[in-house]
């Protein structure tokens, strides 16, 4: 956050704000029929794909690597299936580059120590940032993106809809997919993977429906940076198309095409060539106006009842209520998004899954580094949502229901994957890399250049029946590894030590009154202490034994632990009990004097008195028989013994004259110390512990202890 957007929380008394919200449509997620040509003929692959994806054919071993060869049908269809040419239209891509193939002699230096390519091990802990991480192409491999022919300039073209007759002719051939619509645009991605070659230059080319094509936007070197992340984007303001980004998105065009043309350095060693991830046409729609409430659900960490903040993946939730009513017009503006729609309708809003909604907050003071020349404002990001659910009434009002970059891991099922002596945050990284997930940072905490918190698995795999949100969830529980996404969307992991670190800055001012020019600012304060931080949960399920078909019934059934606490009734020496032998008295009236619990739950357990652990085996009762008038004290140790004593007294309460003690049948709050088969007692200074003395209230003042007394 920018500091002078710091200061205006900080100092002033109002602060002006409005919530504003923008959804986008991708038009690859949209359109069906969208068809990928490539300027390349197949014969200019071939003899790459004989070397790259070691093709055998019979042709093949009478030409060296790089001849001029002709065509052969299965070379260029193995390399189409390493590098399907359609994948740069899947709708769900990766966010930045660094998931890259391992072409052997293209652009991969298999030295250590030189050169920008080199091979690192997969399981480095950190990974580097500035070295791809390296998969070996492969026909089942869930991610993929297309690579050029080596040396080959590339002009790539997307179409969205062809209206032509030989294109007519060849959709009712059914031999070329032809696109159902028009893609409706202000935005255009291009996704490249930089550790390929980086382009020397490129444009885009953009055709309209009408067949115009607009003036191409030239990409240069200096579009391709160090810093830069493989994406570039194209915007339209209304007149032209620009790398400018707008501040308003309220125009569109209908377009019918987009070509993406990039030139190589050629000649060179080792031999160039271009990856490309991704170009598709973008929809940006500006929804402030609609908004009537939204509500964020942002989480970091486990659950107040949770025993630490580690281990539980948290999905953030975006709530929305929006209205947008129109009494002239015959249909709704909302509107549920149907494929077979024959155009888009710029004026409408369509609901649809997955569209991308990034809520924000317009934060205006006279700082404001967007709009400077009327009301200058800051954008206060709240993150990236994808649309999960909606409902939309008769009358134009709906809701939208949507969750972070977890409904894509939600929805991706996961690939093969094995691996061998691998950290837990590696495999973390190869997990996500593997279905093209790349939007995640690690934190972690380095003790002598290692994080000892991390856990390294000998052997983990993946179940095609889970999820990748389910794998990732499990490997956190595992491995006590914190996973969130913030505000722009990042899936920020951290290890035990990372998120208990305390050196970490916080840049939190919260003051009661005014500090310098900083006002008070806290309204309520309220602390929750979670004294459980050791407690130990165990999580199994008990098998079932059946002698018939049709029945079954558990082995075994865990009984119910209670924890409960009171006060000491009598002294505890070292070596035994004061005024009783090999017992102590409890009294829980000194926790809770309205309390109807008179006793312990269990009939046996563990009793903590300062630093001593004693374990008791019975609880003492005392009770009156049927044709008797004295009161008995016993032990129970188990429910069969309580039936009993209880069968056996008399039924009620006793009279107030005659005895102080109401109940003919009830707890004594005695407690009998445990001792073996021997007679010996064992359970003073239980688990470890010293046994020590203890004292009640009186007596701990007479041994000179501090005693603070509090009156009611």
């Amino acid at each position: 956050m920018p500091t002078t957007l710091e200061n205006v929380f900080y100092q002033d008394h109002a602060v002006k704000l409005n919530p504003a919200c923008f959804i986008e449509y991708n038009m690859n997620d949209l359109i069906d029929g969208i068809s990928v040509s490539n300027v390349e003929v197949d014969s200019g692959y071939t003899s790459d794909a004989a070397y790259r994806a070691q093709i055998t054919h019979e042709n093949y071993s009478t030409f060296p690597h790089g001849a001029d060869v002709s065509y052969q049908s299965d070379g260029p269809i193995a390399f189409k299936k390493l590098f399907p040419l359609d994948s740069v239209v899947q709708p769900r891509r990766p966010s930045s580059c660094g998931i890259k193939y391992f072409i052997p002699g293209i652009g991969d230096n298999l030295s250590v120590g030189t050169g920008g390519d080199i091979i690192q091990a997969y399981n480095a802990v950190p990974y580097p940032t500035d070295k791809p991480r390296i998969y070996y192409p492969g026909i089942s491999n869930a991610y993929k993106y297309w690579v050029g022919a080596k040396n080959k300039n590339i002009a790539l073209k997307v179409t969205y809809k062809h209206d032509s007759t030989s294109w007519t002719a060849s959709k009712k051939s059914g031999s070329i997919p032809v696109g159902n619509k028009y893609a409706l645009a202000n935005k255009i991605v291009i996704k490249f993977e930089k550790y390929h070659s980086k382009p020397i230059s490129a444009w885009v080319s953009i055709t309209k429906s009408n067949g115009e094509v607009v003036p191409n936007v030239a990409l240069t070197l200096t579009d391709f940076g160090a810093e830069w992340n493989g994406e570039v984007a194209i915007y339209y303001n209304g007149t032209t198309w620009s790398k400018n980004v707008p501040t308003s998105y309220s125009n569109t065009q209908e377009i019918k095409s987009v070509q993406l043309n990039a030139l190589v350095s050629q000649g060179i060693t080792p031999s160039a060539d271009i990856g490309v991830i991704e170009i598709s046409a973008r929809w940006v729609k500006d929804i402030s106006s609609d908004l009537i409430s939204m509500s964020i659900n942002q989480s970091s960490s486990a659950d107040d009842g949770s025993a630490l903040p580690v281990g539980i993946v948290n999905s953030n939730t975006l709530e929305m209520s929006l209205a947008n009513y129109s009494q002239f017009a015959s249909t709704l503006i909302p509107q549920i998004y149907e494929r077979t729609i024959a155009s888009f309708d710029s004026t409408k809003l369509y609901l649809v899954k997955n569209a991308l909604l990034t809520p924000s907050f317009k934060i205006y003071h006279p700082g404001g580094a967007i709009d400077t020349t009327s009301s200058p404002y800051d954008k206060n990001l709240q993150g990236e949502f994808y649309i999960d659910t909606y409902q939309i009434s008769e009358h134009g009002d709906y809701t939208i229901t949507a969750l972070d970059g977890s409904k894509q891991l939600m929805d991706t099922f996961c690939p093969d994957i094995l691996c061998k002596d691998f950290p837990s945050i590696t495999v973390i990284m190869r997990l996500l890399d593997s279905v093209g997930f790349t939007k995640y940072n690690f934190n972690i905490k380095k003790v002598d250049g290692t994080d000892d918190s991390i856990t390294n698995l000998n052997h983990w795999w993946t179940e095609d029946t889970q999820t990748v949100w389910e794998a990732l969830q499990e490997l956190c529980k595992d491995s006590q590894t914190n996973a969130f996404f913030d505000k722009n969307g990042v899936l920020q992991i951290y290890t035990r030590n990372a998120i208990y670190d305390t050196s970490r800055e916080i840049n939190w001012q919260f003051t009661q009154s005014q500090d310098g020019g900083v006002l008070p600012n806290i309204i309520s304060f309220a602390k929750n202490e979670i004294p459980s931080s050791n407690s130990v949960k165990v999580l199994w399920q008990t098998p079932l034994s059946s002698t018939y078909i049709g029945g079954g019934s558990a082995l075994w059934t865990s009984p119910a632990y209670s924890l409960s606490a009171g006060g000491l009734g009598e002294d505890i020496t070292a070596g035994g009990i004061t005024g009783e032998s090999e017992e102590f008295l409890i009294n829980l009236d000194t926790i809770d004097p309205y309390s109807k619990i008179e006793s312990f739950y269990s009939y046996n357990g563990f009793v903590l008195i300062d630093s001593e652990i004693i374990e008791y085996d019975a609880i003492g009762y005392q009770y009156v028989k049927q044709n008797d008038d004295f009161i008995d004290n016993v032990w129970i140790s188990s429910a069969s013994d309580l039936n009993q004593y209880r069968s056996d007294s008399k039924p009620g309460a006793a009279d107030f004259s005659k005895y102080q003690e109401t109940a003919f049948f009830k707890p004594n709050g005695r407690y009998r110390i445990k001792k073996d088969n021997y007679g010996k007692l064992v359970g003073r200074g239980a688990l470890g512990t010293k046994a020590i003395a203890h004292y009640t209230l009186e007596e701990s003042k007479a041994k000179n202890w501090t005693v603070r007394e509090v009156a009611f």
